[in-house]
């Protein structure tokens, strides 16, 4: 699709435009899942047990005795699908899909990835439930920066319905576990237990956009309107007066949907609900995606870190690399970059650096903007450094990130140590006629700033893995290198795994940033800060492309040659040879 881009044609545009349409009404989009998130069986319409996983069988031992797997099996092969939930006497109740096996889902393909292939008749059950998990608890809330004791505290609550209740289990005093309890919430920038186990149960499930519409419950729990409305606000923490005022309601009113809100869904406590609306929201979401990649379940080559902005707001970040390097700010591009090449990390931690790739709003676990994007984008990358207890960082930023690393620059001056500019994306007024199938898709969105938003999201929503699969391969068949180094599939795995983890929830942050450039962002007003060293890719650099940042740039670019768009992964060494004082 991409290689074929003409400038200003009409046809493609109207194609486009109708593509985006589509995308938003069928919701289509891939999706990347937590293999330790889920657990699948196969039943027969009856909800037998054909076949099951240890941890589905741990989780929902005897479907067939379940009310609820009984009716969602029954549904699936009437319908096709059916999502609901599943009440268990020792794992609380869990989000739960069941899918006949003529329905068109990514579910069994992805289930043979597990290496488990689902026969071909029967319905397939699939529970979604991180929360069940102490891995991904745990990683949650190691990635909010808890020390042991907090974690154990706040994965305690999950399921202790009191404070008292945590404390005995782990043996602890209620005092000691008070005083654990009042620095992990701090930590989490939350005021009451149950916004502590929210933030740990969202972070397990990787949600992305956080800023859900009122009434987001609805459609995966099944309430009416004012239940989903109350549930909510509730599940975020809020006192009953608080609901009630925030909703133009009485208390009394908010207390009678609150108790048939867990009578209806068969819980009694408030963290149980936000628990439940955010696995079933996630698993609606899921249901409807066109192809899923199953993480692996064991730890990853990076840590998470989460953090609360002073705006209020959730940050993070992916920290690669040993604690007692030097830090290293690796901004990512629009579309990837959040997963830090091996070679990079491994060529800058030989030079004494340790990767760390903020997500900027928008992207990732970032949530999105509220005010200005470019302040909003160096005041989070302020508190990261806070959370680091850094003063100074480097910083090597490519594509779009330039505007972001120059504000940077510009605003703290005094904190930037060495500054890279890869392949910066040149500002509308410079920009020159399309040479490769990006910049063809760059210009075409700069021209019609209008087209951002439904391009943006129909690339995410209306594509599966085999298709970004093909985008990518397009993409990097301008270059040699790039090919070859795409052919390799732990290259390409991690790319498309970067791509879904990126922005494959959520597009607010490509949107806003694309737009900074169509509405004339210019790096003539960065007037003051400190110099930067230019690099540029070899195959696609051009004699004077370093024109617009010749007032900042320290010296001659750097032209590596032969490189193309993955320089980072075929050209480390060059890369972390600019770090060098």
């Amino acid at each position: 699709m991409l290689a074929v881009l003409a400038d200003d044609d009409p046809v493609f545009l109207a194609s486009l435009l109708r593509a985006a349409a589509e995308s938003r009404t069928n919701g289509a989009t891939g999706a990347l899942v937590e293999a330790d998130a889920i657990a699948f069986a196969l039943t027969d319409s009856r909800g037998a047990l054909i076949h099951g996983s240890e941890r589905f069988q741990s989780w929902i031992p005897e479907p067939a005795e379940s009310v609820d797997c009984r009716e969602l099996a029954s549904r699936a092969a009437t319908l096709g699908r059916a999502t609901g939930r599943v009440k268990t006497m020792r794992h609380g109740v869990l989000a739960t899909i069941a899918i006949a096996h003529d329905s068109r889902s990514p579910w069994p393909e992805a289930m043979m990835r597990l290496g488990s292939a689902p026969l071909n008749r029967g319905v397939l059950m699939v529970v979604f439930a991180p929360s069940r998990s102490r891995v991904l608890v745990e990683r949650a809330a190691v990635a909010l920066g808890l020390s042991p004791l907090q974690r154990e505290i706040a994965m305690a609550l999950i399921d202790e319905p009191t404070l008292e209740s945590a404390a005995a289990r782990l043996r602890v005093g209620r005092e000691t576990a008070k005083d654990a309890l009042d620095g992990a919430l701090k930590k989490a920038g939350v005021r009451r237990s149950s916004q502590l186990v929210g933030r740990l149960i969202d972070l397990s499930c990787s949600l992305a956009d956080r800023d859900q519409p009122p009434g987001g419950a609805a459609a995966a729990l099944g309430l009416t309107p004012g239940e989903a409305a109350v549930a909510d606000r509730v599940a975020d923490g809020q006192t009953v007066d608080e609901a009630a005022q925030a909703l133009g309601l009485k208390p009394g009113t908010v207390k009678a949907y609150r108790r048939t809100i867990f009578e209806k869904l068969g819980i009694n406590r408030s963290r149980d609900l936000r628990r439940l609306i955010t696995e079933s929201t996630e698993l609606d979401h899921l249901s409807r995606t066109s192809s899923i990649d199953l993480g692996s379940s064991a730890a990853p080559d990076f840590d998470l870190i989460a953090l609360t902005g002073a705006d209020g707001r959730e940050i993070a970040c992916l920290d690669f690399g040993s604690p007692r390097g030097r830090p290293l700010l690796l901004l990512h591009g629009f579309f990837t970059g959040r997963l830090a090449p091996p070679p990079l990390v491994n060529a800058m931690a030989a030079k004494g650096y340790r990767v760390i790739v903020p997500q900027r709003p928008g992207f990732g676990l970032t949530s999105a903007a509220r005010g200005p994007f470019l302040e909003t984008a160096v005041n989070d990358m302020v508190a990261i450094l806070g959370r680091l207890n850094t003063p100074k960082v480097s910083m090597l930023a490519r594509d779009g990130a330039v505007a972001t690393a120059l504000a940077f620059g510009l605003t703290h001056p005094d904190r930037l140590d060495i500054g890279v500019l890869q392949n910066p994306k040149p500002p509308i007024n410079s920009f020159k006629r399309a040479r490769t199938a990006l910049t063809a898709v760059s210009e075409m969105l700069l021209r019609h700033p209008a087209l951002i938003d439904p391009y943006a999201r129909m690339l995410i929503r209306q594509t599966s893995l085999d298709v970004l699969d093909g985008i990518f391969r397009r993409v990097f068949a301008a270059a040699d290198v790039d090919s070859a180094c795409y052919e390799r599939p732990e290259v390409s795995s991690r790319l498309l795994s970067d791509l879904l983890g990126l922005v494959g929830r959520t597009v607010t942050g490509g949107i806003e940033e694309q737009r900074l450039f169509s509405e004339g962002w210019s790096p003539s007003a960065v007037r003051v800060g400190p110099t930067w060293r230019l690099a540029y890719s070899g195959r696609f650099y051009h004699p004077g492309d370093e024109y617009p940042w010749r007032s900042f740039s320290a010296g001659p670019p750097a032209v590596l040659a032969e490189g193309g768009w993955l320089i980072q992964y075929t050209h480390a060494p060059e890369l972390a040879a600019l770090f060098e004082p």
